[in-house]
């Protein structure tokens, strides 16, 4: 039995590899994230996730932790 030709799903990127972005609508709607890495004056590394509401473009966490 061959099985029936199932619709295709869209994407969530386009062919150049950058992803397409949902627009917020409201606060708490789109959330994104990053890493972040520094380090002291005396040389002691640390990293940082920072998760940031994009409607409102406040960070609603910032977690800190050493290597």
């Amino acid at each position: 039995m061959v099985p029936r030709n199932h619709e295709k799903k869209g994407r969530p990127w386009l062919n150049n590899g950058s992803c397409v972005r949902l627009r917020p609508e409201r606060a708490n709607h789109v959330r994104f994230y990053d890493f972040v890495l520094d380090r002291t004056h005396d040389g002691r590394a640390f990293r940082t996730l920072n998760i940031i509401d994009e409607f409102a473009r406040e960070a609603l966490v910032i977690r800190l932790d050493r290597n």
